[in-house]
């Protein structure tokens, strides 16, 4: 990481896409005590009793919803989409791969 930004990393919330639904990206944030979105991209278990991050992040409470109008465009339609704003702390556990490296 650039330390240009070092001094100012306590008002900085990274914010990712898909790609950076990583382990290492994730320990790495959470280690430095860095804040951080990571868009989801693979269906983990997020805690002990082994529960799934989709049905779990559904079961929250939603903080906020919106309508949002998307555009025909292409071979898509016209709509509205409905858009809930639902988070959760989980715990991110290492892939079995690097349990098992050690």
């Amino acid at each position: 990481m650039s330390t240009r930004f070092a001094d100012m990393m306590d008002n900085i919330i990274s914010v990712c896409d898909r790609e950076a639904d990583m382990f290492e990206y994730i320990d790495y944030k959470t280690t430095n005590n860095q804040r951080f979105v990571v868009r989801a991209k693979h269906e983990r278990v997020v805690n002990t009793d082994g529960d799934k991050l989709s049905p779990y992040i559904e079961n929250q409470s939603s903080e906020a919803s919106y309508s949002v109008k998307i555009k025909q465009k292409g071979g898509r339609k016209a709509r509205i989409a409905k858009v809930a704003v639902r988070y959760a702390y989980i715990t991110i556990y290492p892939p079995k791969s690097e349990l098992t490296a050690v």
